[in-house]
């Protein structure tokens, strides 16, 4: 039942991005570029999440990691646009593995929304939650990109660094940390109803260590291969 009724909130999201009118452009691709741009330091993880093309880096002594996936999708752009629009369906929800999803539609009818994630990793490491805006750009026919950036906009994001005392200071007391996430996805339009996911976040999680922000980044991209396994499935 639940498959039926995401699959009915896909379509309808699908028809609203076919009707929608192409923006961003050169700005939004540049937005893209920038967070895809391979880190100094990065690393392939040594699970390949699907045979995707994926690589992460974490920064020594902070809170930060970066992550990037590649792979191929069968499904059309505008479904594979719809499903990661569609944020806290249960697919989406099962997907990711969080324990928490909501959203605030902040543009009636249109692609901008509020949404706020809540992300567990067992009893050794305090959940994170991020709160984060979210918007849909459709840069031209065969091009839809999706941004993800803390609330309060670029200035906020720039703070991202400034913020690591106050999440470290949360960690501390062990109960769920407030943490940033910058996340750029490119969907390109393939022939025969398959489309090209790229994908790149840049997380600011607080004081762990390697191997767990290493895990924090490498359940985005395991989630990234686990969009190309559900539309597998679909057939």
């Amino acid at each position: 039942k639940s498959l039926e009724i995401d699959a009915g909130c896909r379509a309808a999201i699908v028809q609203k991005i076919e009707l929608k009118e192409q923006s961003g452009g050169t700005e939004t691709l540049a937005q893209f570029e920038a967070l895809f741009k391979e880190r100094e330091g990065s690393e392939r993880p040594k699970r390949s999440f699907g045979g995707a093309d994926s690589k992460l880096q974490t920064e020594a002594g902070n809170g930060r990691a970066w992550g990037s996936t590649r792979l191929n999708v069968h499904a059309s752009l505008e479904k594979v646009a719809a499903f990661l629009w569609d944020f806290k369906s249960r697919s989406s929800m099962e997907i990711s593995g969080d324990v928490l999803r909501k959203e605030r539609v902040e543009e009636r009818g249109g692609f901008t929304k509020i949404v706020n994630r809540r992300q567990h990793f067992g009893s050794n490491t305090p959940d994170r939650h991020f709160s984060s805006e979210m918007v849909l750009r459709k840069v031209d026919s065969d091009t839809i990109i999706i941004l993800v950036s803390p609330l309060g906009g670029i200035s906020r994001s720039q703070r991202i660094s400034g913020a690591q005392g106050e999440i470290n200071a949360q960690d501390k007391r062990r109960g769920p940390v407030y943490a940033l996430e910058n996340v750029a996805i490119r969907l390109s339009r393939m022939d025969g109803e398959k489309a090209k996911l790229e994908y790149a976040c840049d997380l600011a999680l607080g004081h762990n260590g390697r191997s767990a922000k290493k895990e924090f980044v490498e359940r985005r991209l395991e989630e990234m291969a686990g969009v190309s396994i559900y539309f597998q499935r679909l057939g």
